[in-house]
């Protein structure tokens, strides 16, 4: 269940991606720019696990802290 809906997720930002992408091509002052780096950011961090391998990381340095 998890998993379909990361799948769901990411698929909806990379459409938000490609929409703002669009978007940004067709208005020439570039309002949007800050969009795509968000949201790109967020498909990254969700494609690569980033959010649980730092949980990791930082249970794991507290239980070698508190040994």
């Amino acid at each position: 269940m998890n998993k379909i809906l990361k799948k769901q997720i990411i698929y909806t930002l990379q459409l938000l991606t490609a929409v703002y992408v669009a978007l940004e091509i067709a208005i020439p002052p570039n309002p949007y720019v800050r969009h795509i780096i968000i949201v790109a950011t967020i498909i990254i961090i969700l494609k690569h696990n980033i959010v649980e391998n730092i949980l990791n990381v930082y249970e794991r340095l507290i239980k070698k802290l508190f040994k």
